[in-house]
């Protein structure tokens, strides 16, 4: 009783001088007093009468994850008609620990939205990485197209690796058709972006981009080469069947097999040789002959798993597909 009379106070003095006593309150062990306290806070700040942005940062700093989740409510539960609010708490993005910085963040894009795109790029001109890095993050969760030139920019001339790769995250985010010229520029002219550039194509399903992603095949980089390929394959159809046709004997084991399990859902055939077989062979056939050319002893066929061959007491897989029993059931009868 002693302590909600003295919270009861507190409100009816309603100014700022309140907080730092208003805080030991809302640290309290006891749940009731904390919950009270926290009602004062968020009445004074809806009556505008303390400026909560303060108190809610304190509240974020605490080791007790308790009073992380009541900042996370307060500022859910406090109003901001005016957008008074927001515009303060991103004055502590620069000043924060890490942690306090990702939450107040959670808080300021719930809030505020794309309003808050003119204030993040303000940032990304920053001397330090970090912070650019951490303001490039924030955009690509906004994923607004009217950042898109920032981003760019940020793509072509960061000198943070980092930095370049979440810029061109972020254009994808940001599912504006107009990235993607610059999104295929950038994997032509950048080998360092070409794996990020692949992925962020393939993302926005860039079926135009598949020529210029097909002329990575030929990358001296394994894992360029396997993103472009894997591209092709969630992208592509039929028409980009002579494009991989010619990577069907690759000397890359890893490549060669998964170009043809390519072709193969596309309707080729391929022989135990990686040449375009017999058009009659049938898919099991094939199966057989793959685990024949690796010198395997059994073929095992799973529902819902790849389908696979025991050699010497290990198992492998044989194609990088699930097959459902449905499909099994099929391929036996």
């Amino acid at each position: 009783k002693v302590r909600s009379a003295v919270l009861h106070v507190l409100e009816e003095i309603g100014n700022e001088s309140i907080l730092p006593v208003l805080m030991v309150g809302m640290s309290f062990r006891h749940v009731a007093v904390r919950k009270e306290a926290a009602d004062v806070l968020v009445n004074l700040a809806q009556e505008r009468k303390i400026d909560v942005a303060q108190a809610v940062i304190w509240l974020l700093r605490s080791n007790d994850k308790d009073l992380r989740r009541m900042a996370a409510d307060l500022v859910n539960r406090v109003k901001d008609p005016d957008n008074n609010l927001w515009p303060k708490l991103i004055s502590f993005l620069r000043d924060e620990d890490w942690w306090v910085r990702e939450r107040v963040m959670d808080a300021l894009i719930k809030m505020a939205g794309t309003q808050l795109t003119k204030y993040i790029v303000a940032h990304l001109t920053d001397g330090s990485a970090v912070v650019r890095r951490f303001f490039v993050e924030v955009l690509r969760r906004l994923k607004d197209p009217k950042a898109l030139g920032t981003l760019v920019q940020l793509a072509r001339d960061d000198e943070d690796w980092w930095v370049r790769e979440r810029a061109v995250e972020a254009m994808a985010a940001t599912e504006d058709k107009r990235a993607i010229p610059y999104i295929i520029d950038l994997m032509s002219r950048e080998p360092d972006l070409q794996i990020v550039s692949i992925v962020a194509l393939m993302e926005m399903k860039a079926k135009e981009s598949l020529p210029r992603v097909a002329e990575l095949l030929n990358s001296e980089d394994e894992d360029v080469r396997m993103e472009a390929l894997e591209c092709i394959g969630a992208l592509g159809d039929k028409s980009m069947g002579s494009a991989l046709k010619r990577y069907t004997n690759d000397n890359d084991a890893r490549f060669r097999e998964r170009t043809n399990e390519i072709l193969r859902l596309w309707g080729y055939s391929i022989d135990a040789g990686g040449e375009e077989g017999n058009q009659s062979l049938s898919f099991l056939d094939r199966l057989l002959l793959s685990v024949v050319k690796a010198e395997g002893d059994d073929l095992l066929l799973t529902p819902d798993r790849r389908p696979s061959l025991k050699r010497m007491g290990t198992v492998q897989s044989v194609i990088n597909t699930n097959l459902s029993a449905q499909q099994i059931r099929g391929l036996i009868m």
